[in-house]
């Protein structure tokens, strides 16, 4: 780096004796000199056009006692004003500011061979080495021995941090657990090289040196970061975050970063020779101070300017080490005034000074031509993004009243043609607008709206967009920042670069509807030729479907004039204009006759949308789309019109199914029409459908067993049939109207078993066992709109249609199934090959039939219903047994019913007879037993428990004033008479 971090500053120019250790405090300077003195000496710093010195002055002096014997070394803790020395082997305690004799050690004091405090720890505890013992010491108002520790080895250097110390032995270097006397040797040392160790204290690690070498460890003793290298051998060593100071050997002064393991400063000819240095602690923690002997003098490094040392990194590039350095020094300078300032203050001066600096680094890096590594660093500043935005003079808005703070501001196309490095300057060019793109997007949630700043933003934001061909992020933006932006810079912007496209949105936006369509119009009729190459279709189809919910409609004659172009071109997505609710809602048969000539699929699209989605009940609706559909199936299949000579059953395909499904879950089409338009027809399914809808069983019954030969079918629709919410027109009127919600692909889900999958082509056997499933689903899904049809008719109308055992309706309908049986040709076959006189053979599944529902049919009708030669023995016999004791356990148990039922009705009499026989009789003797006073003639409150008050002398009505007993929690069966 070209600034030199440090400056060499005198401050004590002449010492009386010679220096042999020092340390400083705040101001304070104290020295330990060779004839047993200490020295205290009062530091004033003085600056003047910007050059710092220091005036010194001897406060205090004070002898040992110990003879002309050299203080070795001094250890200050301020913390608790004590200053300790050694001296001769003598460990002596000094108070810090009169230099007057504290607190004894005793006789660990005497021997001592070198001794360290702990540091970086809130306890104050002092470690003293006398040969191979160490002694701990805590300060608790004195020093007192907790620990010690026996070595077998006397080291030459200890430190201390947490619960380890670092050991420095002649010969090796070794790490000590405290807690648990765990000694750990590290590496060995070469012969006649002296151990010297240093406590990075804000890392927690120990800096170990060899001649030439300095390695870091962890308080594990495992090796960390990287090792230091010297030209000479280290004779002292100081730590001043993040620099390590060394005095070599060759009496250099060598100043390293230990974070970047660079050398940063170098003094190779100091003005003295210079034994030690030491870092200060506390408020005078900015000083680095050095002493030497040959002059008895003290001097300082005094730490130069920050923001030039700063500005020098930026300028080399080094920009993490330029904030790295501001951290730390913006840290060490606010933690001094830490208690007298206010954190939010103090929050904010950070945040202007980083923000500062990240504005120089991204500029450097910016006229550099190096935008990815510049908008990084822009994000971080507190410059004002219109200021970058100055240098894109075409992107940012006319309408702007803002004006760029820089003292020059060339365009970015200047500075790339300016510079002579710019090998790819359309590149160079894209890459930069690239950037400003996504930082403005960075930057607009910081920014609230109506400021005119964010309309700035915006309109350069999304003239961005357009440039990049970023459509969908467009019209997202263009939505979310409605009316924020420049609409007449941007249309003027879009239009001269043929944006198109673009232009039209943004007319939209404006609720300029017919200029943004005749635009887009002009593009798909090869009139215009869009940047983009957009033919405006899509954009014209999402106008007329207002699809953009941000602004209003566009109004329905727009619909109608722009729209026939896309039905007849773009069939499959122009149908989506009709398909959503309008606000104005268009006419269902303005929309009916206006699709009509484009084709019967988008035509049936819309009345499926109008039946299923929108739940149009209306029954020329419904007519017109089973009509509809029945028209394609026979334009596609014209052998289905006719059923003569047919003996093959067809399989329904997909236009089938859709009818299908209209006609089970739809009730508002007129059935007596359709049933016309194909009762001589092949479409079986929908004929059982329309017939259990008109009531005519007797029909249904007869194309379901005589034409798909499928009983089960035919009772499975008995077993379910339900005459609150049947098919059949003649509830109707008793049944909810709804229409069912239809499935996830957009068709209803059927639940009347009337779907393809439950036709049988046989009677019984496994043909008809595989599709047991799906009736049981049906039938389930029948019973649940059943049950909710059922209770809804009996609150509305109190009716109840079964009458006796049996339902009449559900009799009907089974009755009219049995007599279809015994129709069936095949019995006449049985019967006629069966001669037994005058004997009629009932067939087997006319006997199941019988006895499966013995419950829902009269024996004695379905007896006048079979033929009068039949045997009574057999199968007959067990469903008369069946059916007449059924009927006599029901009427059995309708008897109990009725006299429990009229048990219960005396009981509740009688219970309400007793509660009403309550009395109150005030007489002119009667008082409330709250106030004592006479009840009288006023209002008074009765509670069930027989306690009469005054309505002034109760507070919560359902707690009784005098006993306090809670009638909610605890209520009275009858209340009492008073």
């Amino acid at each position: 780096m070209s600034v030199s971090p440090f400056d060499l500053i005198p401050i004590v120019n002449s010492v009386p004796c010679k220096i042999e250790s020092i340390d400083i405090w705040g101001n304070n300077i104290y020295i330990g000199t060779n004839d047993g003195q200490i020295l205290l000496y009062i530091l004033e710093k003085v600056e003047q056009n910007r050059k710092i010195s220091f005036k010194s002055k001897l406060e205090k002096k004070r002898s040992l006692g110990h003879g002309k014997k050299p203080i070795e070394k001094i250890i200050l803790i301020a913390d608790i004003g004590k200053l300790i020395s050694l001296c001769d082997g003598n460990l002596d305690v000094l108070n810090l500011y009169n230099l007057e004799p504290s607190t004894s050690i005793g006789l660990a004091g005497k021997g001592v061979t070198t001794f360290c405090i702990k540091k970086k720890s809130p306890e104050y505890k002092l470690c003293i080495l006398s040969k191979k013992k160490l002694s701990f010491f805590e300060f608790v108002g004195v020093f007192e021995l907790y620990k010690e520790v026996f070595l077998q080895e006397a080291p030459i250097t200890i430190e201390w941090c947490h619960n380890t110390l670092c050991l420095g032995y002649k010969k090796e270097y070794a790490v000590l657990d405290i807690d648990n006397e765990f000694h750990k040797v590290l590496f060995p040392l070469e012969k006649n090289s002296t151990p010297k160790t240093k406590l990075i204290t804000d890392q927690s690690k120990f800096l170990l040196t060899t001649d030439d070498l300095a390695i870091f460890v962890n308080l594990q003793g495992e090796p960390v970061q990287g090792a230091i290298k010297w030209n000479a051998t280290p004779v002292s060593m100081a730590y001043y975050e993040p620099y390590l100071i060394t005095i070599l050997s060759n009496k250099s002064i060598e100043i390293q970063d230990i974070a970047s393991e660079k050398i940063v400063q170098q003094i190779t000819k100091p003005p003295a020779s210079f034994h030690q240095v030491c870092e200060g602690r506390g408020s005078g923690k900015d000083f680095v101070i050095l002493y030497s002997s040959n002059p008895n003098a003290v001097y300082c490094l005094h730490f130069s300017n920050l923001d030039d040392i700063v500005q020098s990194y930026i300028a080399n590039g080094e920009h993490k080490e330029a904030i790295r350095l501001f951290e730390i020094f913006f840290k060490r300078d606010r933690g001094v005034a830490s208690d007298y300032e206010d954190p939010e203050q103090e929050k904010q001066i950070y945040q202007q000074r980083i923000g500062k600096i990240y504005e120089q680094i991204a500029m450097t890096e910016f006229y550099k031509l190096h935008f990815k590594a510049a908008f990084p660093y822009l994000e971080k500043s507190n410059i004002d993004p219109r200021t970058i935005i100055t240098f894109f003079p075409s992107l940012l808005p006319y309408q702007t009243d803002f004006r760029s703070q820089l003292s020059t501001t060339e365009s970015i196309y200047q500075i790339i043609e300016t510079t002579q490095s710019a090998t790819d300057k359309q590149g160079l060019s894209a890459e930069a607008k690239l950037e400003l793109m996504n930082y403005i997007e960075n930057r607009l949630p910081l920014y609230k709206d109506g400021t005119d700043v964010l309309k700035d933003l915006v309109s350069v934001f999304l003239k961005l967009l357009v440039d990049h061909n970023k459509a969908e992020k467009f019209v997202t933006n263009i939505t979310r920042y409605h009316n924020q932006y420049y609409t007449q810079d941007l249309e003027e912007w879009l239009q001269q670069r043929q944006f198109f496209s673009e232009l039209g949105i943004v007319y939209q936006y404006s609720e300029k509807y017919r200029k943004a369509l005749t635009l887009w119009c002009r593009l798909y009729n090869n009139e215009l030729t869009d940047a983009h190459g957009s033919s405006g279709i899509d954009e014209s189809i999402a106008l007329l479907e207002a699809r953009p919910t941000a602004i209003p409609e566009p109004p329905k004659e727009l619909v109608w004039e722009f729209s026939t172009y896309f039905l007849e071109n773009y069939p499959d997505k122009a149908i989506h204009i009709f398909l959503k609710t309008r606000k104005d809602a268009l006419a269902i048969d303005q929309v009916i006759d206006f699709l009509q000539p484009t084709g019967v699929k988008l035509y049936q699209q819309y009345l499926e949308y109008i039946i299923f989605d929108q739940q149009n009940r209306a029954e020329y609706l419904h007519t017109r789309l089973a009509t509809s559909y029945i028209d394609t199936i026979f334009q596609q299949n014209p052998e289905l019109q006719v059923s003569a000579k047919k003996n093959e059953i067809p399989q329904p395909d997909d236009n089938r199914q859709k009818l299908i499904d209209l006609l089970e879950f739809s009730n508002c089409y007129n059935a007596g029409s359709l049933l016309h338009r194909i009762r001589s027809s092949l479409l079986y399914e929908e004929l059982v459908i329309l017939y259990l809808r008109m009531g005519q069983y007797e029909m249904m019954f007869n194309i379901i067993v005589w034409k798909l030969h499928d009983f089960k079918k035919a009772e499975f629709i008995c077993a379910n049939f339900d005459p609150k919410s049947s098919l059949s027109t003649h509830h109707l009127k008793e049944t909810n109207t709804n229409i069912p919600a239809t499935s996830s692909t957009g068709r209803p889900k059927s639940v009347y078993g009337l779907s393809p999958s439950s036709i049988s082509p046989t009677l019984y056997g496994s043909s008809a066992d595989k599709n047991t499933g799906a009736y049981l689903h049906s039938r389930d899904s029948l019973s649940l709109n059943n049950a909710a049809n059922s209770d809804k008719e009996e609150s509305n109308t109190g009716l109840n249609l079964k009458e006796g055992l049996y339902d009449l309706k559900r009799q009907e309908l089974f009755l009219c199934l049995l007599k279809t049986y015994l129709n069936y040709k095949q019995h006449q076959l049985i019967a006629a090959n069966r001669d037994v006189g005058t004997t009629t053979v009932v067939p087997t599944y006319i006997i199941e039939f019988l006895n499966n529902y013995y419950t829902e049919m009269d024996p004695i009708k379905v007896i006048q219903l079979l033929p009068e030669s039949i045997q009574l023995h057999g199968g007959i016999s067990e469903y008369l047994i069946k059916s007449f004791n059924y009927s006599i356990s029901q009427q059995r148990e309708s008897k109990i019913v009725k006299s429990l039922q009229k048990s219960l009705n005396f009981q509740t009499k009688s219970e309400y007879m007793r509660v009403c026989s309550s009395s109150i009789l005030i007489g002119s003797e009667k008082r409330c037993p709250v106030c004592s006073k006479p009840i009288g003639d006023r209002v008074f409150v009765y509670f069930p428990n027989g306690t009469v008050v005054h309505f002034k002398c109760f507070q919560i009505p359902y707690i009784c004033p005098v006993s306090g007993r809670n009638f909610k929690n605890d209520p009275i069966d009858y209340p009492n008479s008073v």
